[in-house]
């Protein structure tokens, strides 16, 4: 009797600073807010409006290392620059107020050393950000209004499978890597766009519900690597993932519980 290999955790992809580089873990701790520090920090314009790889396509060459998860302190490195520490601070007055996508956030200035590095290297002026602990910024789904995030898009986490990915390699001119993609879990052992169909899973001892499919930008036709922009593979995509003007790929998904995943972690599907 053939017995279907099981569904896993493959990867688990952090990411401290919203839109600069990703952090792969073998093993995350969830809390009230996703995996932690995840979108904890983001880069703004001196007025407050948020910045991404859409307007500065170089942010991807940011590299980040997580230097204390206690405390947020991280270290941001980039070609040609000195690597710098920032402590992570989460609880200095006065908070300023940022906007992402909308909503208005309190925030806490890292200070003018990361917003001289990063207007450095980016090459126009902007702060480094931290959500203040106290704010709770709402899921963009109806119902979730009690679950709260940092600066991701809408949800506080992306799944993607391995088989998706696949798939669309086959019909691309040239392969992408996952991390065009920015999901937070990557599973292996399912088909191709099966997490589409995923209403709620099990990792360890965390349910996540899957609430609807993520609407892809134009950040994925960013090489992670060089910065180098394209048309791929959003124009692939769009010739088989479109649904009402919406280009289609991996799943958003809230967490039911705090604990912890890790890579190797089966995952129980619960219809």
């Amino acid at each position: 009797m053939h017995h279907p290999d099981p569904i896993a955790v493959t990867a688990i992809n952090l990411f401290p600073v919203k839109s600069l580089g990703g952090v792969a873990l073998l093993q995350a701790e969830i809390d009230q807010r996703g995996l932690r520090l995840d979108r904890a920090f983001m880069v703004v314009e001196p007025d407050g409006s948020f910045l991404t790889q859409r307007e500065i396509p170089k942010m991807a060459l940011v590299e980040v290392k997580v230097l204390a998860f206690e405390t947020g302190s991280i270290e941001l490195s980039a070609p040609g620059m000195d690597p710098i520490t920032i402590a992570g601070s989460a609880a200095e007055t006065p908070p300023a107020s940022v906007i992402v996508w909308g909503d208005t956030c309190q925030a806490i200035d890292q200070g003018d050393g990361a917003g001289a590095w990063l207007s450095t290297f980016l090459g126009r002026d902007c702060r480094l950000v931290r959500m203040a602990d106290s704010h709770r910024r709402s899921v963009r789904h109806e119902g979730e209004e009690r679950t709260i995030i940092g600066f991701q898009d809408g949800y506080p986490l992306l799944i993607i499978s391995e088989a998706s990915l696949r798939d669309l390699n086959e019909r691309l001119p040239e392969p992408v890597l996952m991390n065009r993609f920015r999901p937070n879990i990557v599973i292996g052992g399912c088909r191709p766009y099966q997490e589409d169909s995923f209403k709620s899973l099990r990792i360890g001892s965390i349910r996540f519900d899957l609430l609807e499919p993520c609407a892809r930008c134009t950040v994925t036709t960013i090489d992670q690597t060089t910065a180098g922009r394209g048309k791929e593979p959003l124009r692939t995509l769009s010739s088989y993932r479109q649904k009402d003007n919406k280009v289609l790929f991996g799943m958003n998904a809230v967490h039911r519980d705090t604990g912890v995943v890790k890579v190797g972690d089966l995952v129980e599907i619960m219809q």
